[in-house]
C-alpha cells in the first residue's frame, strides 16, 4: 500500500501514515494526495467479499496488491476501507483498517 501511495503521489504531494490504538483495536490509516480513486475501485474495496469470483470481479487494469491486502486482512477478521476526500483543489485518498490486538501468549484480545 505504501508503495502504491508513493507511485501515485506527485513530487509536491503528501503521504501520511498513522497507527493508533482505540480500545482493544489497532487502527492503521494511510492518506495520500493525488488523483482521486476511481469509483469502481472504491466500490470493489469497500464491498469486498471473499468468494471465488474475487479475482475476476476486481476492476479492470488493477494489479494484485489490493487483492492480496484484502485477503490477508480477511484472514485476520478485518477488511480494507477506502474513500476520497477533497480539500480546495486536491484529492486525498484514504485507506484504513482496524484489527483486534491479540496477546500472543494467551491467544486472546488484550
Amino acid at each position: 500500500m505504501v508503495d502504491n501511495a508513493i507511485k501515485n503521489t506527485s513530487v509536491d504531494g503528501n503521504i501520511l501514515v498513522s497507527i493508533m490504538v482505540e480500545n482493544k483495536d489497532l487502527i492503521f490509516q494511510m492518506e495520500n494526495s493525488g488523483n482521486p480513486l476511481p469509483e469502481d475501485l472504491l466500490q470493489w474495496i469497500n464491498h469486498f467479499k471473499d468468494d471465488d469470483n474475487l479475482f475476476n470481479n476486481r476492476p479492470a487494469k488493477r494489479g494484485l496488491g489490493l487483492l492480496i491486502v484484502q485477503k490477508i486482512l480477511h484472514m485476520h477478521g478485518s477488511s480494507l476501507k477506502a474513500y476520497t476526500t477533497y480539500t480546495q483543489d486536491k484529492a486525498n485518498n484514504i485507506f484504513s483498517f482496524r484489527m483486534v490486538i491479540m496477546d500472543p501468549v494467551n491467544k486472546e484480545a488484550i
